[in-house]
């Protein structure tokens, strides 16, 4: 039986961004892995203990009033007579009730003995409660819908917690956060929001910790004799990450559970270098504390908006099932995303090594075609997906990449249709060099993807199977002697097909039907 470990120097791992784990200027780590304490080497349940912040107000009933500007934590909570921090509104709101929040920027320490964790810690806010929203607000009290309102209240957090800072520690269930934006923990970077508790919501919000956070969902209290999930369901939706901040999901969290429990969409995200914005890590790959796997979850409408290195990814152990990636990749907006497809139509996996981690069956939707990835990353997880790929997997293409590409297999490039974005994907040069160079030993195709930006979009080795080409913004291709392009539906100027100095080398190139000018984004043809 597993017995659980209780360390108060997990933070060392901070200091390890290849760990896979902390994130650049320290801003990892795993949290508590576990609900119970060894005594005398066996694990037993926490005692729950009471967890209300000195100085808090009496009970204001179901709806507490919080004001930065106008309010006092003495004060009686009402809209009249409002509370100063939001802490003393969640300690002194009932279960079931609502702290409105109004413009202001607050800061915010709550110490506490939470119910899951032997101590008392210094958080930035606690939601030990269940059945609690914290619910930003204008001034007249109508609630912030947008997390881009200019009234949102921004909340700095003081939380020293020795297990990683957590800004904010939600513990109970069925808690909301709505219409706040919280930022910097002024002791150390870590965790911006970690939610132990079931059915958690954020809505409408921001997390943007200038050093880097993170929103971290893990299940302290799952169940090992019965491998079941305490946490089943969360929702985290209509809401912005800043740079470096992302939603990251270990141990735990839905495994076993329909992914419909858990929905992360129609928010926005800046991105960062390497760490992705959406990950979800299972057990197995021997750090302590992402023991239990994971269940995915459903992932629509959400727009990546910085070019990064990896957008969405899960690895280790974790229900397969529930993980959805053509969905993941096509109801999603990313400004350059690639997903490597297996001819079985499986996602290609890959593993890698670092940081005393090694990670198998890594899925992911990735940032580039062919470069490298900046620093912090370790191994394969280093890779462009040409490089994962293996001959006969197709990349599927969306959006833009500024790369110039050399096919040494047989890989082949598939363009789709980004949400609200023009058909087909770009390749898109800096107006010298060609675009794809094909070298391989096998047949491959390149279909919907447009190489605009290269004198030569497409250059074919010789020695190598030449591709079919679909539909694609071609200037020109050059092909070596013997070889043969299929190049259909493509755009070079005119409906009536390349001219002599659009292609080059003695074999014979394929060439019909072409599209004008004006369709090279947005017609139709067939092949």
């Amino acid at each position: 039986m597993w017995t659980g470990l209780y360390s108060n120097n997990l933070g060392e791992c901070m200091n390890s961004r290849l760990s896979g784990l902390c994130k650049s200027r320290a801003r990892r780590v795993g949290a508590i892995l576990t609900s119970a304490c060894l005594v005398g080497g066996t694990a037993v349940g926490l005692v729950a203990t009471s967890a209300v912040s000195a100085g808090a107000a009496p009970s204001c009933g179901s709806a507490c009033y919080v004001s930065a500007s106008s309010g006092n934590d003495t004060n009686a909570g009402t809209s009249a007579s409002p509370l100063k921090t939001i802490q003393a509104g969640i300690d002194a709101v009932s279960a079931g009730g609502t702290v409105f929040v109004r413009p202001g920027a607050y800061s915010e320490t709550a110490t506490v003995t939470p119910n899951t964790i032997g101590g008392t810690y210094d958080f930035g806010l606690y939601l030990g409660k269940n059945n609690i929203t914290v619910q930003g607000v204008h001034a007249d009290d109508s609630p912030i819908t947008n997390h881009a309102d200019a009234a949102i209240p921004t909340v700095e957090t003081n939380s020293t917690a020795n297990f990683g800072p957590d800004g904010v520690f939600v513990e109970g269930d069925h808690d909301t956060i709505a219409g706040i934006s919280i930022g910097e923990n002024v002791s150390g970077c870590n965790k911006t929001i970690e939610v132990v508790g079931d059915a958690f919501t954020f809505r409408n919000g921001v997390v943007n910790d200038p050093c880097g956070g993170s929103l971290y969902i893990d299940d302290f209290r799952y169940d090992e004799p019965s491998d079941t999930p305490y946490i089943n369901s969360y929702t985290i939706t209509g809401s912005a990450f800043g740079p470096d901040n992302s939603i990251d999901i270990g141990n735990g969290p839905g495994h076993g559970t329909a992914a419909s429990k858990r929905q992360i969409t129609n928010n926005v995200f800046q991105g960062e270098d390497y760490w992705p914005a959406i990950s979800f890590n299972g057990a197995g790959s021997g750090i302590a504390w992402f023991v239990y796997p994971v269940g995915g979850a459903t992932i629509t409408g959400n727009k990546f908006w910085a070019n990064q290195n990896q957008y969405i990814r899960a690895r280790g152990i974790y229900d397969t099932n529930t993980f959805n990636w053509t969905n993941y990749f096509t109801k999603n907006t990313f400004p350059g995303g690639s997903l490597t497809m297996m001819p079985n139509g499986g996602v290609r996996t890959y593993a890698y090594s670092g940081g005393g981690a090694n990670w198998n069956a890594v899925r992911r939707i990735n940032g580039t075609l062919q470069d490298s990835h900046n620093a912090g990353c370790a191994g394969n997880d280093c890779n462009g997906d040409i490089a994962n790929a293996h001959p006969g997997d197709t990349i599927k293409v969306q959006g833009t990449f500024s790369e110039s590409l050399t096919l040494n297999k047989a890989v082949s490039l598939l363009g789709v249709h980004a949400p609200g974005q023009v058909s087909g994907a770009r390749l898109k040069g800096p107006g010298t060099g060609t675009g794809i160079t094909v070298n391989s030993p096998g047949a491959l195709s390149i279909r919907y993807l447009n190489v605009l930006g290269f004198p030569t979009s497409v250059a074919v080795a010789s020695g190598s199977v030449s591709p079919k080409i679909n539909r694609d913004g071609i200037k020109k291709v050059t092909s070596a002697a013997t070889n043969q392009v299929n190049a259909t539906c493509n755009w070079w100027g005119s409906k009536n097909g390349p001219k002599a100095s659009q292609t080059s080398g003695s074999g014979s190139i394929k060439t019909h039907p072409f599209l004008p000018n004006s369709l090279l984004f947005t017609g139709k043809c067939g092949g």
